[in-house]
């Protein structure tokens, strides 16, 4: 309900009348309208970043998803005679497993 032109102005407040709208009515509509196009954009958002990352495997590139036969597939592991893996593990070599 802010402008500068007075005619404009005078043409909605006629037009506000004629549909027994008042001002703060039609203020607070409008406030509505916006909050709700805000949520839609929101939930477009999130769920095409859903989307983009179910594509992509985000959240699982960290381990690989083949299955390692060995003893040694991460240091942090033991081999079969019951030392730590270390830097002999699959996951510590160039290129991995």
């Amino acid at each position: 309900m802010e402008t500068k032109d007075q005619v404009f102005y005078q043409d909605l407040l006629g037009e506000l009348s004629k549909r027994k709208i008042g001002p703060m009515e039609c203020y607070q509509m409008v406030q509505q309208q916006n909050q709700a196009a805000a949520a839609l954009v929101a939930i477009a958002v999130v769920g095409t970043a859903v989307a983009v990352c179910a594509n992509n495997n985000c959240g699982n590139s960290y381990y690989p998803t083949n299955t390692y036969r060995g003893n040694c597939q991460y240091d942090w592991q033991y081999d079969a005679a019951g030392n730590r893996c270390g830097h002999r593990s699959a996951w510590s070599r160039p290129g991995g497993f």
